[in-house]
């Protein structure tokens, strides 16, 4: 439609990604093909190897590959004109490969191994809806199966071309159906699609991104601190030096120069160091972060110009306070050994440490709430019974016709409780939505869900029933129109004893116990429960008893397979339990990140501490000589020292609780059932900054405090 009434669009492509089988050493493998629309050449920049654009894609059957598929199925040779075979839902197709792909690069939205026609996503999904009798797609509107790329032509008004594509909807969709249509420009995609529902598409959270940097910069800032801290610190170790160099002559401006290039200098040192360190632990961040991470310096030319403005920032920012403080003193009040720390530079060093530990003591606080709110998934009440539940998907076949066998074999083995059938099994996050009416308010809609399931469902996910019945085969019209709903469902329809009443004439025969279909991200919505047509199962739980699991597993395998012959579906399986904490995984690598951040701020704070200390009980000898000779002892020392680090602890947690209670409530956010962030959270956060505070500063203060008080005052 597009091509045809709108001359603003060159060229439009659909594309959609379908399971398929490849044939490889005689055996099938699991694969993805991507169903593109010939005109896809044309939009985007696909290079080819071998073969040309010129009649590629132009048959059904017709595939591309890329490099490395090439390589793999057709080794040192031109695949064109070759035959490549495959399994699509259960009929074995033969592909000719039209031509070889050039790689895409690694950080491609479009990484497609495999191209065909558009044809075979129709025979998809003609196979599809002939299962579950949903007519014929191609004529439904609301179908939005696709993704479609469209080329506008040179000095089209985006904004203008968007109103009229809504005028889409007035001449082509149902009345009752509020749709609207958008354009995303294609650099947009990766970091702005995340709010989109079905999206295929590769794509990232920008949020992550501004994360991360942010923690790097909190660790590069302890880091440049720790530098200027120690600099000042040291500076009157290094005063003589400057002093003199004033007495022979030299200017204050030179000195500056000095101390500065000498800063800029360990930076750079640093940044070599760094660069090789991310060359060292790039593959396996990588695998942490399941993402790829590519680095190429003379290609993206901003990233080493960032990197080196960064260092060179970094070096002035942490020299320049020592320069221009040294480089002010008066070289005869130096040489005549009268320097001392002034209550301005001691200020200065109080409210460094102090924004060092409140960075460290947020993040050891957000990884504390980080892992009570993963606890509280792992622990929160779905509403059914989650242990001891294995689920096995219907992944190719029409398994309707060995259904009722297949159970009546699977209630034969002891260990096995119950077993049951459904269109969906939860955990789930993917919808299915429709529109019934207010009981007392026939006029006014309310959105629900539908979930669509088999007989014994409930029973088998131990769901508790509230009013009413299950559905039973012993009343056959409970697959005409019967309907089950949950108690949210209940209170939004504005209805008193529901049970025997119709929702646009489907009979409520039950209401159950609210239940999380979905992840803890979602809150409970108000739901429909079907009776779903046989052929429309796609996926069985079964309840296995605490005993002889594996052996269990290995009869129901037995009985699959000698339904299935192992060849439209092999077996495949996996237990709820763990699929629930398998979509926390995202969550999971967050916490993780978080506290591995944690542990390198408090290193790297530690050392900054390690240094100042060293050098105050240095310069407090004389002072602890003294306290020792009047009798006070290692203990009394040690807390006159740690005096300072215990308030500035207590201040810099007191700090520090509103910014994670704001920044952790944010992030909280994103979930629709939350943990609570209790008092005991900051106070472990504190305790455990004091606690690595003093057990840093503590080896020098001791060594110092049971030091020989006569060498410290021969000493001076």
């Amino acid at each position: 439609m597009l091509r045809d009434e709108y001359p603003e669009v060159e060229a439009a492509a659909r594309t959609r990604g379908i399971a398929a089988e490849i044939e490889f050493n005689e055996e099938f493998e699991w694969n993805f093909f991507n169903c593109v629309d010939p005109e896809i050449l044309d939009i985007l920049t696909l290079e080819f190897v071998y073969g040309s654009r010129e009649n590629a894609l132009a048959e059904p059957y017709d595939i591309l590959l890329s490099e490395t598929r090439a390589a793999k199925y057709f080794p040192d040779e031109n695949p064109v004109g070759k035959i490549l075979s495959a399994k699509i839902c259960g009929e074995i197709i033969d592909f000719t490969v039209k031509g070889v792909l050039k790689n895409a690069p690694t950080n491609s939205t479009f990484l497609k191994p495999f191209l065909v026609n558009i044809d075979i996503a129709k025979k998809f999904f003609q196979f599809i809806h002939q299962r579950y009798d949903t007519g014929n797609y191609e004529e439904q509107w609301y179908s939005n199966y696709y993704q479609t790329y469209i080329l506008l032509r040179e000095n089209v008004d985006t904004e203008v071309f968007i109103d009229k594509m809504n005028e889409i909807p007035v001449k082509y969709h149902d009345e009752e159906m509020q749709v609207s249509y958008d354009l995303q420009p294609l650099r947009e995609i990766y970091f702005h699609s995340n709010e989109l529902t079905n999206n295929p598409t590769r794509s990232g959270k920008l949020s992550d991104i501004y994360l991360f940097s942010s923690i790097a910069f909190l660790i590069l800032f302890i880091a440049c601190t720790n530098f200027i801290i120690l600099s000042t610190a040291q500076s009157s170790l290094r005063s003589k030096e400057i002093a003199m160099r004033k007495v022979v002559g030299a200017e204050r401006k030179n000195l500056i120069k000095q101390i500065l290039f000498e800063s800029v200098f360990t930076a750079f040192i640093s940044c070599l160091i760094a660069v090789g360190f991310t060359y060292l632990f790039r593959p396996t961040i990588a695998k942490f972060l399941h993402t790829t991470l590519e680095i190429h310096y003379i290609k993206d030319y901003l990233y080493p110009i960032s990197l080196l403005l960064i260092t060179l920032f970094v070096g002035i920012a942490s020299g320049s306070f020592s320069a221009f403080h040294i480089s002010r003193l008066n070289p005869l009040i130096i040489l005549k050994s009268r320097i001392a720390a002034t209550s301005s530079k001691s200020l200065f060093r109080r409210i460094v440490i102090c924004l060092q530990m409140i960075i460290f003591i947020c993040l050891i606080s957000s990884s504390i709430i980080i892992y009570k709110q993963l606890h509280f998934f792992r622990n929160t009440d779905m509403g059914f019974d989650k242990e001891q539940l294995l689920s096995m998907e219907l992944t190719g076949g029409d398994f309707s016709e060995h259904y009722d066998a297949f159970m009546t074999e699977l209630s034969k083995c002891p260990d096995i409780i119950d077993a049951a059938g459904a269109f969906c099994l939860p955990p789930d996050d993917g919808r299915m939505s429709g529109n019934i009416p207010l009981f007392d308010n026939p006029e006014q809609l309310i959105k629900v869900e539908e979930c669509w399931v088999y007989y014994n469902f409930f029973e088998t996910f131990s769901i508790e029933l509230v009013s009413g019945r299950f559905f039973s085969r012993e009343f056959a019209t409970d697959s005409l129109n019967a309907i089950i709903l949950n108690e949210t469902a209940v209170k939004r329809l504005h209805v008193d004893e529901p049970i025997g009443k119709f929702v646009d004439n489907n009979k409520i025969i039950g209401v159950v116990k609210d239940f999380h279909y979905h992840s803890l991200y979602y809150e409970v919505e108000p739901t429909i429960f079907r009776l779903t047509p046989k052929k429309s199962i796609d996926g069985i739980a079964v309840r296995l008893s605490p005993y002889n699991v594996s052996e269990t597993i290995e009869y129901i395998e037995r009985i699959w397979n000698s339904f299935n012959k192992g060849e439209d579906a092999p077996f495949q399986y996996g237990f709820i339990d763990e699929e629930i904490n398998q979509m926390y995984w995202e969550t999971q690598n967050f916490g993780k990140v978080i506290n591995y951040c944690t542990l390198f701020a408090i290193f790297v704070a530690c050392l900054g501490l390690l240094g100042l200390t060293m050098f105050i009980t240095k310069q407090k000898s004389k002072e602890i000589g003294i306290r020792k000779v009047f009798g006070a002892s290692p203990i009394r020392i040690l807390k006159h020292l740690a005096k300072e680090i215990i308030w500035l602890t207590i201040i810099s947690t007191v700090i520090a609780i509103p910014i994670v209670i704001y920044l952790m409530n944010k992030w909280l956010l994103n979930f629709a059932y939350k943990t609570d962030m209790s008092f005991w959270i900051f106070v472990i956060a504190g305790v455990a900054g004091l606690f690595i505070s003093l057990l840093t500063m503590s080896f020098f203060s001791i060594k110092a405090s049971l030091a020989n008080p006569v060498d410290t005052m021969k000493y001076e």
